[in-house]
């Protein structure tokens, strides 16, 4: 029965010490920094889970937020299924396009009005961002409370040179493969030295490891949580191109293999399976004796890694998947350009 209801992911946490330690240049302290996150695709990972963030400063009152989670994980894997048999009765990969995805500051877009209803951002990532928000479906990171959850709130004394652990393991930030969420990370403390922060040293990612992008975000000078007035009383209380500092520490939640997402498995696991198969099919071999559905449980209790294949490769493979699908539209696209103009010739 086990071998018929293959679970779809590893039942733990790959915890590989994986810390996240940014640039700290000390180049300015105040009230908190909101910015952005991006779990990369790269990898056949279901989910990021974050479960600390460290910081420096006079700290006191912490809070730390995160934008609501608008993926719908039930829903996508049922459609990323679809497609994936889809794809496969007609030969074809069912990677799918490259999701767009941009950012850029809002104060062109505004003619350099910063309100306080958006982050500035556009994060656009519509392969796996839902449109049940409205903000969100526009690519954009809200600042409004109401689109954020708190997820801890506790006092800390201060901690100037050693950063001190904002542990969520309780509640921790989930991301899935492409997602994008904002995490903000602010102090009530009176005064300007709350939480240490960056100038924007970087482009726009601030950070990147085979798991997540860390980007450049913005640094709040108000004491009350997403407030619109800083502490002189007067202007804008958000501060465009800052940087995040100090570590975050997350855990990695695999995918495990399974037909409908073999494409995104690495060619060595690919293989791996193909040659499962085969010694299956001779009847000298042992694995002969197996049925399918035996076969199939031993490639799904493998992980995606065991047989050689490495983030690079699978990067690679990505990017070959992306551009043979970019080529079979092209061809789709210029058939039916060509049947277009053939009916209307007949016509």
């Amino acid at each position: 029965m086990a071998a018929l209801n293959r679970p779809k992911e590893a039942t733990y946490v790959v915890h590989e010490s994986v810390t996240v330690d940014t640039d700290d240049r000390e180049d300015h302290t105040f009230c908190g920094i909101m910015f952005p996150i991006k779990a990369k695709s790269d990898l056949p990972v279901r989910r990021l889970v974050i479960n600390s963030i460290s910081v420096r400063g006079e700290l006191g009152p912490i809070t730390v937020w995160v934008t609501k989670d608008d993926y719908h994980d039930d829903e996508t894997d049922a459609e990323e299924a679809k497609v994936a048999v889809a794809a496969a009765s007609r030969g074809e990969d069912g990677g799918g396009k490259k999701p767009r995805y941009n950012l850029r500051n809002s104060t062109a877009r505004n003619g350099g009005n910063n309100t306080n209803r958006s982050h500035g951002y556009d994060l656009r990532d519509r392969a796996v961002l839902a449109a049940k928000s409205a903000s969100v479906a526009r690519g954009e990171i809200s600042m409004r409370s109401r689109d954020w959850t708190q997820l801890y709130s506790r006092h800390h004394p201060p901690s100037y040179f050693e950063y001190r652990t904002l542990d969520l393991s309780t509640n921790p930030i989930i991301l899935r493969p492409g997602q994008v969420r904002g995490v903000y990370v602010h102090s009530s403390l009176p005064g300007d030295r709350a939480v240490v922060y960056d100038n924007r040293h970087h482009e726009t990612v601030s950070h990147e490891d085979g798991f997540l992008q860390i980007l450049s975000g913005r640094a709040h000078v108000s004491t009350r949580p997403f407030g619109s007035t800083p502490i002189w009383g007067w202007g804008n209380a958000w501060r465009d191109n800052r940087e995040f500092v100090g570590r975050i520490s997350y855990g990695a939640v695999y995918k495990l293999w399974d037909v409908a997402v073999h494409r995104t498995f690495g060619t060595k696991f690919q293989g791996m399976v193909r040659t499962l198969f085969l010694c299956q099919r001779r009847w000298e071999s042992p694995f002969s004796m197996l049925p399918d559905d035996c076969i199939l449980f031993v490639a799904n209790m493998c992980r995606w890694d065991w047989v050689g294949d490495d983030e690079g490769e699978m990067k690679t493979l990505r990017k070959e998947r992306r551009r043979v699908q970019r080529r079979r539209e092209r061809e789709r696209e210029e058939e039916e350009e060509e049947k277009g103009r053939a009916a209307g010739a007949v016509g």
